[in-house]
């Protein structure tokens, strides 16, 4: 996720799409890197442009954990404590000891405001903002304000599946920038309008390269959105048209997955499994009787007997 992040000179696109594969895009283990560890996660994912998948990420792992807490984040969290522990055996708390108000555990709040909503200063003290709210069939609306100095920024996004169209509605008593997927579901943004009197008709979609700020964001962000021109303080109505659209195998419909967390991909595994919370540490007699791998068991060293039917594990 850090290489990712960093962006690094040697990580080409083909790369980040092979990394994002074998990493993340598992519903099973998406939760498992920890919620206090997720922000970094969350933060792959969206400068991978996996914008769905991120929002999936978070409804599975932070949706799931409010409905076993009050109100606060865990440290540690796994999707299956709640369909285990609170469905099927009518619990009141999860297993094992995390800390149960884990303030680190929270940057999804803010990783939602400024890659969800959109809302992000372009200039120290919110000089001027970026709005470049991510909405999708998957995802189609979005809204939410962010304070600053000057007073609120409120921001409301909505896409149009049938005419595709996104629009943005914006307060903001800054000097604002409203930024558009170039390619969103398969479609390609052709055009960019406003209802406001102070940006009448079409508008310019400008690129990075014709503004001075790129080199402060993410540079597959930024290569992945056209951009208006610096809009006054004021309320807007911006509007992203596409066209040119094409046929995305199903992938963006909720329908058409078999996945409970689309776009991740269905749940497969060659074998079955189901949480066993009565044996603790009694497990001999009760595991590995065929065989084992006890890993670091000794000073650090995997001790390992394999049955014959096992040729090996990797």
């Amino acid at each position: 996720a850090n290489a990712i992040n960093a962006a690094l000179p040697s990580l080409h696109a083909e790369m980040i799409e092979r990394l994002f594969d074998r990493e993340f895009n598992d519903v099973v283990k998406i939760c498992s890197f920890s919620a206090f560890n997720q922000y970094w996660i969350l933060q792959a994912m969206g400068n991978a442009n996996k914008m769905d998948h991120a929002l999936a990420s978070i409804r599975l792992c932070w949706g799931t954990m409010t409905k076993v807490t009050t109100g606060c984040f865990l440290e540690l969290f796994d999707h299956r404590w709640f369909e285990e522990w609170i469905v099927r055996r009518n619990g009141s708390k999860v297993p094992g000891p995390p800390s149960y108000c884990h303030p680190w555990s929270s940057g999804v709040t803010h990783w939602l405001t400024e890659a969800h909503v959109g809302i992000r200063p372009l200039r120290p003290g919110y000089g001027e903002a970026l709005i470049s709210p991510f909405v999708s069939t998957l995802n189609p609306s979005v809204d939410g304000s962010v304070g600053t100095p000057f007073g609120p920024i409120e921001v409301e996004t909505s896409l149009d599946s049938n005419e595709r169209v996104v629009r943005v509605r914006v307060v903001s008593p800054v000097k604002a920038r409203i930024a558009f997927r170039k390619v969103l579901d398969g479609c390609v943004l052709t055009a960019m309008s406003s209802g406001s009197s102070e940006m009448p008709g079409s508008e310019q979609i400008l690129q990075s390269d014709d503004l001075d700020f790129g080199h402060r964001l993410h540079p597959q962000f930024t290569s992945a959105v056209g951009f208006s021109r610096l809009l006054q303080p004021g309320h807007h109505v911006v509007l992203g048209k596409y066209s040119g659209c094409i046929d995305m195998g199903g992938r963006n419909s909720k329908m058409s997955s078999d996945s409970p967390y689309p776009p991740f991909p269905p749940v497969n595994y060659p074998a079955s499994t189901q949480m066993d919370i009565t044996t603790h540490g009694n497990w001999k007699g009760n595991y590995g009787a065929d065989g084992y791998i006890l890993f670091g068991f000794n000073n650090g060293t995997d001790v390992t007997k394999l049955p014959t039917y096992v040729g090996n594990v990797s």
